[in-house]
C-alpha cells in the first residue's frame, strides 16, 4: 500500500490512488505532515515542532496542541504507524516506508545538479515535479526559507535547461521553458533578454519585440524604471534586423532551405563561446578545419543564420581558385554585402578613396572622388 504526497503547488495526498480528504482539507495537518517529511532524516524533538507551530504560546500549551494535532494526523493517515515512528520526546517520518513525494524527488535531482551538469532528460524530470511554490497556503516561519531555497534552485535548473535547449537550437521548446522562468520572477530583465533572443532565433522577430514591450510595461508599473541599457540595446538590434532569416548574397541566387544541423553540439557550443568572448571585447578568429564533406560549411552557415536572426550584421564571402592572383577578392566581395555597403557610403572622402581601390564602382557613384593610386606590395 503506497501513499503519494505532493507539496509543490496545491497540497495533495493519495493512498492507493484515493485522496485522503481529512488531510487534504486541513491546512494544519498538511503543515505537520510536510514538516515531518521535509525533516525525515532525523527524529524531530516535540519541543522544537511545538515551537515552530505555536511560537507565541507557552511551551506547555504548545506541546498540548502538538499532541492533539499529531493524534489527528495518526487517525487521518491510513496505516499511520507504517509511516510514523514516535515516542514521548520525538516524532519521525519513516524513510523506509513505501511512499513517493515530489519534494524528495526534486531534492535528489538538485543534489545531482550541484555535483554535475544534468542532461535534458534529468532536468525535465526535475522540472516536471515542481508545480509551484512549496506549501503556498502555509505561512509558518519554518517553511519560508525552505520555500525560497527551492524557488531559487529550480530557477537555476530552468536557466540551465533554457541554455541547453538554445545550444541545441531547440528554440520552440526553449521558449516554453523561458516563459516558465519568466513567470518565476517577472521583474528579472535577464529572463526577458533570454526570451527575446529565443523568439528571434525561432524566426519570430515581432514576438521578440513584443517581449520587450511587456518588459518595459511591467518595469514601469512595478518599479517606475525603464529597461536597462543592455535590454534596450538588444531591442534596437532586433528592431533593425531584417524580417528575412537569410540576407541574400550579392550576385548569388536564392538558396534552398538548408537541412537541419544534426549533432555537432560540441562544435556549436565552441562557436557560441567564441561569440560570447567577442561580445566581451576579446576579439577572436575561429577556424573550422577538417576533412572534406564533414559539414564545416553547414556549421558555419548555422552560425550566420543564428546571428542574422539576432539582428547581427552577418556577411558571407569566399575565395575561388579561378580568381588566382586577385588577393583581395574576398574582401571586395565582403564590402559589397548590403549590410556593409550601407556603412561604406558613410565614410569620409579620404577613406572612401582608399576603399575605391577595391571597389572601383565607387568612383562612378562619387564622381568627385580623387583617383586612388594603384595598390602596391609596400
Amino acid at each position: 500500500m503506497t501513499i503519494d504526497i505532493r507539496l509543490f503547488g496545491t497540497f495533495h495526498l493519495t493512498h492507493n490512488g484515493q485522496g485522503i480528504d481529512a488531510i487534504n482539507g486541513s491546512p494544519r495537518l498538511q503543515a505537520l505532515l510536510a514538516y515531518l517529511l521535509l525533516h525525515h532524516a532525523t527524529p524531530q524533538p516535540r519541543q522544537q515542532i511545538a515551537y515552530h507551530f505555536w511560537p507565541v504560546s507557552e511551551e506547555g500549551q504548545a506541546r498540548t496542541n502538538l499532541r492533539k494535532l499529531f493524534l489527528q494526523l495518526r487517525r487521518a493517515l491510513p496505516d499511520a504507524d507504517t509511516y510514523l515512528t514516535f515516542d514521548n520526546q520525538t516524532i519521525q517520518w519513516r524513510s523506509d516506508a513505501d511512499f513517493t513525494c515530489d519534494v524528495l524527488e526534486v531534492q535528489q535531482r538538485l543534489r545531482e545538479l550541484r555535483d554535475t551538469q544534468l542532461d535534458q532528460e534529468q532536468l525535465t524530470a526535475l522540472l516536471d515535479h515542481y508545480h509551484g511554490e512549496l506549501l503556498p497556503g502555509c505561512y509558518d516561519d519554518w517553511v519560508v526559507p525552505l520555500r525560497e531555497g527551492f524557488h531559487q534552485d529550480v530557477m537555476a535548473a530552468l536557466e540551465q535547461m533554457v541554455t541547453l535547449l538554445e545550444n541545441q537550437r531547440a528554440y520552440g521548446e526553449g521558449i516554453r521553458y523561458a516563459q516558465r522562468l519568466l513567470s518565476f520572477d517577472p521583474l528579472e530583465e535577464k529572463s526577458y533578454q533570454r526570451l527575446m533572443r529565443l523568439r528571434a532565433a525561432d524566426g519570430d522577430r515581432s514576438g521578440a519585440l513584443k517581449v520587450y514591450q511587456e518588459c518595459a510595461e511591467i518595469l514601469e508599473r512595478e518599479l517606475d524604471v525603464e529597461p536597462s541599457t543592455e535590454t534596450a540595446a538588444l531591442y534596437e538590434q532586433l528592431r533593425r534586423a531584417k524580417s528575412t532569416l537569410v540576407t541574400p548574397h550579392v550576385a548569388t541566387p536564392t538558396r534552398p532551405p538548408l537541412p537541419p544541423l544534426i549533432g555537432r553540439q560540441v562544435e556549436w557550443q565552441g562557436l557560441r563561446t567564441a561569440w560570447q568572448q567577442a561580445l566581451r571585447g576579446q576579439a577572436c578568429f575561429v577556424t573550422i578545419a577538417g576533412e572534406a564533406g564533414i559539414g564545416k560549411t553547414r556549421l558555419a552557415e548555422e552560425l550566420l543564420i543564428w546571428a542574422e536572426q539576432q539582428g547581427i550584421a552577418a556577411v558571407r564571402t569566399r575565395s575561388y581558385q579561378a580568381q588566382g592572383a586577385l588577393a583581395y577578392a574576398p574582401i571586395a566581395e565582403l564590402l559589397q554585402a548590403e549590410s556593409i555597403a550601407r556603412r561604406v557610403q558613410l565614410l569620409n572622402e579620404n577613406r572612401l578613396t582608399q576603399v575605391a581601390r577595391l571597389l572601383p564602382k565607387l568612383l562612378e557613384e562619387h564622381p568627385n572622388l580623387p583617383i586612388p593610386q594603384p595598390m602596391t606590395e609596400s
